[in-house]
């Protein structure tokens, strides 16, 4: 009697489970290598949406970067300091500002901040690559994908929503650099 209402009941948890999986409206996002190429390996951090925006590890750091094609990537943010997917949408904090990347939309809004100073020293030669004639922008890409990234003047141009996830970033590396200077200043 008791294996036989076992395995109803490992049939309903089964059934159940089934049932959660496939009513989710949770859509997921595959890289489309053909449009904008593959770049799986050491250096990458991962894709949003399709593959348009991604993290890249590059010279030391992590970087938000979008694919033109293939064989064109421009880095958006540099010198990452704490991100976090919700969902499938990444929020993104670094050294040079603050970004959302929607993947459902492929659309990416950035704010961008003073690059700190002792990121930019002959000591530590972690620098931002975008040039300040730009205003640390990406200067021109082809076509459409420019039109993909907003750029904002102020931090209240994101929804509070986007502050909210935005601010606890921040303040997870505002502890994590108080840890680190206190460390630093007793060793």
């Amino acid at each position: 009697m008791k294996t036989k209402s076992a395995r109803v009941f490992l049939i309903l948890i089964t059934c159940l489970l089934l049932f959660v999986s496939c009513s989710s409206k949770e859509e997921s996002y595959t890289l489309n290598e053909e449009k904008y190429g593959n770049h799986y390996g050491r250096d990458y951090g991962g894709h949003v949406g399709d593959g348009k925006f991604l993290m890249m590890h590059i010279d030391g750091a992590d970087q938000l970067m979008i694919a033109e094609d293939p064989d064109s990537l421009h880095t958006i943010l540099d010198y990452e300091y704490e991100h976090k997917y919700d969902g499938n949408d990444l929020y993104f904090y670094s050294a040079d500002g603050y970004a959302v990347v929607y993947a459902k939309s492929n659309l990416c809004k950035v704010l961008i901040t003073d690059f700190p100073e002792e990121l930019v020293t002959e000591v530590d030669v972690k620098y931002s690559i975008r040039t300040e004639e730009n205003n640390y922008r990406i200067a021109e890409l082809v076509g459409e994908e420019y039109k993909c990234i907003i750029y904002l003047d102020s931090y209240d141009e994101f929804t509070e929503y986007e502050q909210k996830i935005l601010g606890e970033l921040k303040e997870k590396q505002d502890r994590e650099d108080k840890i680190t200077g206190f460390f630093d200043s007793v060793g």
